[in-house]
């Protein structure tokens, strides 16, 4: 719908829906930092295992992420340069590369790494819960977009690769 409404404008689309999410997120976070708050679990004893693993698969999910996509691109940087200097954008390469896992490494490992950081209280507990649901939401809007975009070997790399959650390979 954007894409149709902006014409070639479309190209800062990205750009500002990141600055948008960036702007978005900073408010939460100072929001949540202001309010008192009442700890509901902390990372202690034990936990601190389930704390490392999170924090361990999220950066690692981020490296695959970083290896896999152009950063530039997925914050919308590259598109408003083309726009602003006048080129085209080079039509999307699709690679059904499964390195992590996941369809959607960043998005993994956003998850992870909002669970894993910090104590949860009666606050972060619904910024953890609202930050996951954006990623969750955001994973869905994006295969959308690349299903219409790619057609059919995209819906054949989403038979084969999970879309958030590494899970066993199938045997058949």
């Amino acid at each position: 719908m954007f894409r149709r409404i902006l014409g070639r404008k479309f190209a800062l689309y990205r750009l500002f829906y990141s600055l948008f999410s960036l702007a978005t997120l900073a408010v939460v976070v100072s929001c949540q930092f202001s309010q008192k708050q009442v700890v509901l679990f902390s990372w202690s004893g034990w936990w601190l295992l389930p704390q490392v693993v999170l924090y361990v698969y999220g950066l690692y999910m981020f490296s695959v992420g970083w290896r896999r996509y152009d950063l530039s691109f997925f914050l919308g940087i590259r598109q408003a340069d083309m726009f602003f200097t006048g080129k085209l954008l080079p039509p999307r390469i699709f690679s059904q590369d499964a390195r992590g896992g996941v369809r959607h490494p960043w998005y993994s490992g956003g998850i992870a790494l909002v669970w894993a950081f910090g104590v949860i209280t009666d606050v972060t507990l619904a910024s953890k819960i609202v930050l996951t649901c954006y990623f969750v939401i955001g994973s869905f809007l994006e295969e959308r977009k690349l299903r219409i975009e790619i057609g059919e070997p995209y819906e054949e790399y989403c038979r084969r690769v999970p879309m958030l959650f590494p899970w066993p390979i199938k045997l058949i």
